[in-house]
Parts: C-alpha cells; structure tokens; sequence
C-alpha cells in the first residue's frame, strides 16, 4: 500500500448519496489514493478511525467566518463542524476593499464581530489585491471563497 497516512476502521460516506460502509482509506501526497479493506505491512502514519465518519469535506456557502480569519486562521468553529471551504464576503460585508477614509467607519462596524478584548486598530490592506496578500501570508487551515463586489 502506497500511503503516507492510513485512516482505519472509519465509516465512509462518498458524497455520491450511497450508505455508509467501513472502511480504510489511504493518502498519499494530500490526495486519497486508495479506498479500501487496505491490510496491515505499510509504513505510513494510522489513524484509527472507529466509530467515527469519514467523508468528504463540507462547503459553507453563506459563511461570515471573514472576521474570524483576520484572528484565528485555525477556524476551530468551521472546521471542528467539517466545513473545509467556506464563501466569504456574504451579504455585502466584504474585507476589502476598504477605501483609506472608510477606515475607521469599516472597524467600527467589524468590531461587534471581533472576539471579546480584541482590539483592531487599522487593517494592513485597502485594495483587494492587498487583501488577497494578506490572506495568502497568513494562511488558513481551510479554503476560502471570496465573494468580490464594489
């Protein structure tokens, strides 16, 4: 078996709408490379995935998680749920751009989203460009979408 990482015992759900079955799955490069009863003799990472579902990660296609990237780019909430892609810039709350004279009205009205005793003086972006920069130099455990308009 060629794998990097050996999830055992999980019950897995495709996505493709039929039940469940037991199963292992094997991962090879971040990329499944092989579903199955895999067996014993390989020497790659096992998690043991008893009693637990193993599927295919969810997409939010309403999320405001925009916010909680700017703080914790781990996103415990989305992804302790599963959600592995999440839509940013939803009902018109988008993080970019910020014209530099919006600033200050922009923070005051993301503030009520920052988690408690957080305190965001200004944004290192203005464009959207600067934006994406900031979000790729950040980085974040899940992917993301982002909604664009102006």
């Amino acid at each position: 078996m060629d794998a990097d990482i050996v999830i055992k015992n999980g019950k897995i759900i495709d996505g493709t709408g039929n039940p469940w079955f037991r199963g292992d799955l094997g991962i090879k490069n971040g990329k499944i490379s092989k579903i199955g009863h895999l067996g014993k003799g390989h020497d790659a990472k096992v998690i043991d995935a008893q009693n637990l579902i193993v599927c295919p990660g969810f997409i939010d296609i309403h999320s405001h998680s925009d916010i909680a990237i700017f703080f914790d780019n781990a996103l415990q909430s989305t992804i302790r749920q599963g959600i592995t892609t999440s839509l940013l810039g939803n009902c018109g709350d988008n993080l970019a751009p910020v014209p530099a004279d919006k600033m200050a009205e922009y923070l005051k009205h993301f503030a009520i989203f920052a988690p408690p005793g957080s305190k965001i003086e200004t944004l290192p972006w203005n464009t959207f460009a600067q934006y994406l920069e900031f979000m790729e130099e950040k980085g974040c455990v899940a992917n993301s979408a982002q909604r664009y308009s102006q």
